[in-house]
């Protein structure tokens, strides 16, 4: 199976691309990234170097892999970070390609825009596209904060992400799962994430660490992507990318490092050591 990957591009450390592609290829895929920028590092280090490609770069690099049929190979266009809106129009020209060539692809959008803290960290064109196209996607995988700007809603515990994600579906129920990460749970402490669905919600919660690496919902979005696809269930997915981004949480707390241990953590990615169960949210 296949995967186009469209997100920015780091040298050091895993957040884009750099975080995705790696475990979706652990997971059996082969992944086609499509890169929307070129930096040294995430903009939350002190300083980075490199810059945004330009959308006609980032359309060229498309025309490519259509010339070589590669979407219609797809089985999801998976799409992250961008650099500008117009970068966003590619991905989704990408995904209605794979969709019209191959049924069952999906088109996985993970509305990257901010969160609590550092609050929105894309200029207004990516904004723009987010609200504008978050209803285009099969599965939408938005962060608490992330929700709150697509929907104007505010958003912190499981049942507020409900309330919202249902509101962004409508009522034709689209996107077909909205799955929310970095919620407060009902009750004790912990993370929460939690899927919503025409046919049902789910809930899965984990303990927090005491980690400040970034791009941990990429590894999230693209481990939810690779587990559906392979078993087209919204609770093993949402169970299983959540167990493993716990585990790949727990080694950087354990490590000290100020980046995710990607490479260190590929048996909590394949075969998380401590399994959170999903369970019904009613």
């Amino acid at each position: 199976m296949g995967i186009i990957s469209v997100q920015s591009r780091v040298a050091y450390g895993h957040v884009g691309n750099a975080a995705a592609v790696f475990p979706l290829q652990l997971l059996g895929f082969d992944v086609w990234p499509i890169d929307t920028t070129r930096l040294s590092n995430h903009l939350e280090h002190p300083r980075f170097t490199g810059s945004v490609f330009e959308p006609a770069d980032v359309r060229e690099i498309a025309d490519g892999l259509i010339a070589l049929g590669v979407p219609a190979r797809c089985d999801a266009v998976l799409c992250g970070y961008l650099g500008h809106g117009a970068h966003g129009d590619v991905a989704l020209d990408l995904a209605l390609r794979a969709k019209a060539a191959r049924p069952g692809a999906v088109f996985c959008l993970d509305p990257v825009m901010g969160d609590v803290g550092p609050g929105t960290y894309v200029s207004d064109t990516v904004i723009e596209f987010q609200r504008r196209h978050a209803r285009d996607a099969d599965i939408l995988t938005p962060n608490a904060f992330e929700l709150g700007i697509l929907t104007g809603r505010t958003v912190t515990t499981p049942a507020e992400a409900r309330r919202a994600a249902r509101d962004l579906m409508g009522h034709d129920g689209a996107p077909g799962c909205v799955v929310v990460t970095s919620l407060t749970p009902e009750f004790g402490n912990g993370i929460a994430n939690l899927a919503v669905t025409r046919d049902g919600t789910w809930t899965v919660a984990a303990p927090r660490h005491d980690s400040a690496v970034k791009g941990t919902g990429d590894v999230f979005a693209a481990l939810f992507l690779g587990v559906y696809l392979a078993s087209r269930s919204v609770p093993a997915a949402l169970e299983h990318a959540a167990s493993a981004v716990h585990g790949i949480m727990r080694a950087a707390a354990e490590s000290g490092t100020d980046e995710m241990p990607l490479a260190a953590s590929r048996n909590e990615i394949t075969a998380p050591s401590r399994r959170f169960t999903a369970r019904p949210f009613d």
